[in-house]
């Protein structure tokens, strides 16, 4: 699986690239992320061949408007996936 992974990186790197693209684009389209967004990153996940993206949000200036935005993101996803 570890050799695969690795050649489907390297083989189909200008795909895994289009996909990153993708996902970035789908994380600034989420409207509970509007204005929120300080910045998207991509890497490898905690497996070698696996890829992530990560975003970084400011979640709002209190305890009590960060745990609304957390719950509104939460929601977001149990409804959308």
């Amino acid at each position: 699986m570890l050799i695969g992974g690795k050649v489907y990186n390297w083989v189909f790197s200008e795909e895994v690239e289009k996909q990153y693209g993708e996902l970035s684009k789908k994380i600034y389209s989420i409207e509970n992320f509007d204005k929120r967004i300080l910045n998207v990153r991509v890497g490898t996940g905690n497996i070698v061949i696996a890829k992530e993206a990560t975003a970084n949000i400011d979640m709002g200036g209190d305890i009590d408007e960060a745990m609304k935005s957390r719950e509104e993101i939460i929601d977001y996803f149990l409804r959308h996936g």
